[in-house]
């Protein structure tokens, strides 16, 4: 095993923090990321990792190690894009997350058509309803609605979108338009487990409901269908449900106390070289998403 690859597996435990966590995001037996760092320590002549049980913490000469390793597979990487760029054009792949009804209504065209302009270009798509570690997942970019809150992570506002309450007609043929916020007690409010609260804005203040009702899904497409479905009153993003309102398919709820506005960010790590592939895919969806904001 050569010197980068065992640097690498030894940063990839230092991310993880367990031998067999780093192993299974190697995809590498636990026994051959030991021996990678046992035979870089007797290279070394140091202790760069002090075991204890399952868990482990860097020595002081494995954290100096650490920062310095990310500052040369760093600068290899970038070096190595240059010349892929230079002599193949835009090549290699980007691993990026985003909320699965993201992807359903807004990110799938999006992606088509940048794989089409860049056919070198592979994509390693994993949707996910949650906010995963993107460095210990080895995740390049991830989509996030929300406060941003990982300082971690470098974020770049690609959009918004307001959270907005509604039902189906027939739910609301049956039950009734709720007359205020108080009145949604008395309603079937489904639930987002991920964000369990609906918080609205107005008069400048954020008033806060805690919803219950006979679902409770970490689905926002799932969500969505059982409101369609007429089960309840859901508290969805515009983005999301925009159609559904235009179409008449849902009907909004108390319109006149909005829910609040989410920015859409795009994030990547901030402490890992950032290859031209990644930029540029930034920069694409940013401008894509620029021009349908004007066209619409």
């Amino acid at each position: 095993m050569d010197r980068l690859r065992r640097m690498e597996i030894f940063l990839k435990l230092a991310d993880m923090g367990q031998f067999t966590r780093a192993a299974k995001q190697l995809s590498v037996s636990k026994s051959t990321v030991s021996q990678a760092i046992s035979d870089l320590e007797a290279y070394l002549g140091l202790q760069l990792v002090k075991r204890d049980g399952r868990s482990l913490q860097l020595t002081d000469a494995g954290q100096i190690y650490s920062v310095e390793c990310r500052r040369v597979l760093a600068d290899i990487n970038h070096l190595e894009d240059q010349v892929r760029s230079e002599s193949l054009g835009m090549s290699g792949q980007i691993s990026l997350t985003a909320p699965n009804a993201y992807v359903t209504k807004i990110l799938t065209p999006l992606l088509l058509k940048f794989i089409k302009i860049h056919p070198n270009i592979s994509l390693d798509l994993s949707p996910s309803e949650y906010n995963i570690d993107l460095v210990a997942e080895g995740v390049d970019v991830a989509f996030r609605v929300g406060n941003m809150k990982d300082s971690g992570l470098l974020a770049r506002k690609i959009g918004a979108t307001k959270m907005q309450m509604c039902a189906a007609p027939s739910y609301l043929d049956k039950y009734g338009q709720p007359r205020d916020i108080s009145a949604l007690k008395n309603h079937n409010c489904l639930v987002y487990s991920n964000s369990p609260d609906w918080v609205f804005e107005k008069d400048g203040d954020h008033i806060r409901f805690h919803p219950k009702g006979s679902v409770r899904t970490s689905s926002g497409d799932n969500l969505r269908e059982f409101v369609l479905g007429g089960l309840g009153i859901g508290f969805l993003p515009g983005f999301l449900i925009s159609d559904d309102l235009e179409s008449g398919a849902l009907m909004p709820v108390l319109e006149d106390i909005p829910g609040l506005v989410l920015d859409i960010n795009l994030v990547r790590p901030a402490d890992r070289h950032c290859p031209k592939r990644i930029t540029e895919f930034m920069n694409f969806i940013q401008n894509e998403l620029q021009i349908e904001s004007r066209a619409s």
